[in-house]
């Protein structure tokens, strides 16, 4: 499975933290697990996509997130159209 580089947006510090100990508690592979302010980066698969849909959903939150391949810069994928946008809630 595909390993991507992901950067969540949340609407708090309060929300970011919360969202790093769900993905904590998964079985889902996540490399680099780390939060500032309200931004959350993880390397995972993209099983990842469905965990985040359903917290947003279980908690009234709102997430923006960004996706680009694991082997890319994030200004590369951006500039190559390589990244991916999801928004939620």
């Amino acid at each position: 499975m595909a390993i991507f580089n992901y950067g969540i947006d949340c609407d708090s510090e309060d929300v970011a933290s919360a969202l790093v100990d769900e993905i904590s508690q998964t079985e889902i592979y996540q490399d680099g697990l780390d939060f500032e302010d309200e931004r959350v980066s993880v390397s995972s698969n993209q099983a990842l996509l469905e965990l985040l849909k359903k917290f947003s959903e279980s908690r009234s939150e709102s997430l923006s997130v960004e996706v680009w391949p694991e082997d890319m810069e994030y200004d590369e994928a951006e500039e190559s159209g390589d990244m991916e946008y999801h928004n939620y809630g």
